[in-house]
């Protein structure tokens, strides 16, 4: 009787030892699973670690050698514009001479002659002559020294670019000497149409361009007797310094670029195979012209004559141009084709294409900073940046009425033409419409277009006129 007890707990005992041999051998292939899953997770980790790992360092040196090709492609870019920038520079020099080595020649001619009225020359011919001698003496000790105009060197600057999101290298900007700022402002000859602007008014006084005025000074048609129609001046540039200043135009009707030159007087004309549109100036002093039906973009090359440097074909009808300060071509394509402006590198090929649907039915284009000014369909004027972003459009449609030819000044005013009205319509930087600075009643008619150059204004008309205006204080 006195077992019974023992005799119950045993197979308690039994049953719990069971339960816990079953819940030991549980606990070994659990820890062993959670082990080899462990090791198994950890072990696939570290091998796409590594793999990882392999692929930024692949593709960290992809970005360094495009890196290092586009720092490369930059320091060409800027050695190459060095190099013209020398060329222009040393030009600009010579020209800075022109007026002395005239007067130098002229000096030598007639101390020639003097000198031979010296040995054999009688007393009348002395006696004509010596006025002459000593008016050039008096012109020669009135010259101003050369030595007044300081050192001339080009430097590098830190670019004035704003920061966008598409990858760019920025070793800085070339500065050459302006060479024009330094000399006096030459005359403008009367060989244009003077129209009796009291010339004293004209000063070199800084102007204020919200208040003060344009003034018409020089008019000067662009039709020689070569001309098969009556000239349709499209788009017009200005090259050159203030003593070497060439006006050059697009004539759609009688194919051909045409300049004027204020050194000669003379109005040059070269032939094109195709009707111009748009032209610009390039940062090499080169002009650049589309022509829409041969699909091509032609480099000009203008001192004495005019000289094809470079053409590009491209794939679409561009219609009208600008170039960057990156020299690169900021285009309008013609006829929509689906795309409204491309930017052009210096061979021809697409960088960049702004969307139809940001600028619709662009035509006439110009810079201003680093960005761009487009006239748009319905008459209107946006500024985009080269990374598409738009940051201002016109808002008074009412003074905006039928639009062409836009520029811009050193000021970051705009000016646009509008030839329903009449008149230059004079924007702010950010868009806004200040006034019509440019008016019938100065003797505009139907302005074609517009170019900004100092302190002067050159406006082609449907005609075949070019009317030069320039900035002149306002009345107090």
């Amino acid at each position: 009787m006195g077992d019974a007890p023992s005799a119950l707990k045993r197979p308690l005992k039994n049953a719990l030892q069971l339960a816990c041999k079953t819940l030991r051998s549980l606990c070994g292939i659990l820890e062993d699973n959670i082990k080899n899953e462990v090791d198994r997770l950890q072990s696939g980790l570290a091998v796409s670690a590594a793999e990882v790992s392999g692929e930024i360092d692949r593709r960290g040196a992809e970005i360094i050698q495009k890196l290092t090709e586009t720092v490369h492609a930059e320091q060409n870019r800027l050695k190459k514009y060095l190099e013209t920038s020398v060329v222009i520079t040393n030009k600009d020099i010579d020209t800075l001479f022109t007026e002395d080595k005239h007067l130098l020649q002229k000096a030598k001619e007639n101390l020639k002659l003097g000198e031979n009225l010296i040995k054999s020359g009688s007393d009348s011919d002395i006696k004509i002559n010596l006025s002459k001698l000593t008016k050039i003496a008096s012109e020669i000790s009135q010259t101003n020294p050369k030595t007044e105009i300081p050192e001339l060197k080009i430097t590098l600057t830190d670019s004035k670019k704003k920061n966008t999101e598409t990858f760019s290298v920025d070793i800085g900007e070339i500065l050459k000497p302006d060479i024009k700022s330094l000399t006096d402002r030459q005359t403008l000859t009367d060989t244009w149409t003077d129209t009796q602007t009291d010339r004293q008014t004209l000063t070199d006084t800084p102007t204020d361009r919200h208040t003060d005025r344009l003034t018409l000074t020089q008019t000067f048609h662009t039709k020689i007797s070569s001309d098969k129609r009556n000239p349709h001046l499209d788009s017009i540039a200005v090259l050159g310094g203030e003593r070497s200043k060439k006006i050059v135009v697009s004539d759609f009707f009688n194919f051909c670029v045409k300049y004027f030159s204020v050194e000669n007087f003379k109005l040059f004309k070269y032939d094109l195979l195709s009707q111009p549109r748009g032209l610009a100036r390039s940062r090499d002093q080169q002009v650049v012209v589309v022509l829409p039906w041969k699909r091509q973009i032609l480099y000009l090359d203008i001192q004495d004559d005019i000289r094809l440097t470079n053409t590009l074909n491209i794939g679409k009808p561009y219609e009208y141009i600008s170039v960057l300060p990156s020299n690169h071509l900021a285009v309008s394509v013609w006829n929509g084709d689906g795309v409204s402006v491309d930017i052009l590198d210096e061979g021809g090929r697409v960088i960049q294409s702004l969307p139809h649907d940001l600028i619709p039915s662009p035509s006439c284009l110009t810079v201003k900073g680093d960005s761009l000014v487009v006239v748009s369909e319905n008459n209107s004027l946006k500024c985009v940046t080269s990374s598409g972003l738009v940051t201002w459009q016109s808002r008074d449609s009412a003074k905006l009425r039928h639009l062409r030819g836009v520029a811009c000044d050193m000021e970051e005013f705009v000016y646009v033409c509008d030839v329903q009205t009449n008149c230059i319509v004079q924007l702010s930087s950010d868009g806004e419409v200040i006034r019509d600075v440019i008016t019938r009643q100065d003797g505009l008619s139907r302005p074609w277009f517009v170019c900004c150059d100092q302190d002067t204004l050159y406006v082609t008309q449907e005609d075949g006129h070019v009317k030069i205006f320039r900035w002149m204080k306002a009345n107090p």
